[in-house]
């Protein structure tokens, strides 16, 4: 195989990101958003369902329906807020291995031309509204909800 080969096979693999501005829709929790994606050349993907990926949040039912509705609003406010402020999104898409839902994978991030941006996943991590996720067991992220939710109502 030349190296021409061999680069072209490495842009062609399925790991491949893309990055596209978007519009905030609507949230249904803290992982879960509905965006239009803007594809270029005046193309668009409307009311596009998609999970933010690497993190998961706590559930809108069961034993941390509270704690869930707590983080679906604060995920709302900080987008619609950086929003009004002249922030722009974007979302930068992730192959999804397993298809599971039919969502896109996204890590949004708000940016702006005079301020750093912020990456939205991660803020949700940091601020423990979410827990990392890549592949843990259910009993353990629910655990983790559990703490993070005490912690912040120590707050």
């Amino acid at each position: 195989m030349t190296q021409r080969q061999k680069k072209t096979k490495r842009m062609t693999t399925e790991n491949w990101i893309y990055t596209y501005k978007c519009r905030f829709v609507d949230n249904y929790d803290g992982d879960s958003v509905t965006l239009d994606v803007d594809l270029g050349l005046k193309t668009w993907r409307l009311n596009e369902k998609a999970r933010l990926f690497g993190v998961d949040t706590p559930e809108l039912r069961g034993a941390d329906k509270a704690f869930g509705a707590f983080v679906r609003d604060e995920l709302e406010r900080l987008i619609t807020s950086s929003l009004e402020s002249g922030y722009e999104m974007l979302c930068e898409t992730h192959k999804d291995r397993d298809g599971k839902f039919g969502r896109l994978l996204v890590t949004l991030h708000l940016v702006h031309s005079e301020k750093v941006g912020i990456n939205v996943n991660d803020w949700l991590v940091k601020n423990k509204y979410a827990v990392s996720y890549f592949g843990a067991s259910k009993a353990e992220i629910k655990a983790q909800h559990r703490r993070n939710w005490a912690l912040i109502n120590l707050d």
